[in-house]
């Protein structure tokens, strides 16, 4: 969607001390979905710092990364990995969840509002 985007960053040194660190910590929630022993999909997320988001009334929490390898998707994986985060977040007192996606990501953005998302804000770019 974006060809400054580096779409290999998750298996890069940087990608894995990143998700090494969203593991590690107790406000953040890493899910992963394995069919037949292999991996083909994870959703890493976790509550917002509050002291970034003062102007919220209520605890949120935001989906950082979700995948699903292409072969496994239509199965209802990446539902069930938002399903369980939903449920981590209400755990932890969240009231609402944040999701970036790229505008032209068009099946990312139908599968978010499938699962009860909505657009909330535009996030522009301008190249320099």
């Amino acid at each position: 969607y974006d060809r400054k985007l580096n779409t290999d960053w998750p298996i890069q040194r940087g990608g894995e001390k990143h998700l090494r660190e969203m593991i590690s910590k107790k406000e953040n929630c890493t899910m992963v979905a394995v069919s037949g022993g292999r991996l083909v999909g994870y959703l890493a997320g976790g509550m917002i710092d509050r002291k970034m988001q003062e102007c919220y009334l209520v605890k949120i929490a935001e989906i950082n990364e979700m995948f699903v390898l292409k072969e496994f998707r239509s199965r209802e994986i990446g539902k069930r990995l938002v399903g369980g985060f939903k449920s981590w977040c209400r755990g932890m007192g969240a009231r609402r969840i944040f999701v970036c996606a790229f505008s032209r990501n068009d099946m990312g953005t139908r599968f978010y509002r499938r699962n009860g998302f909505g657009d909330y804000s535009v996030r522009m770019k301008a190249g320099l």
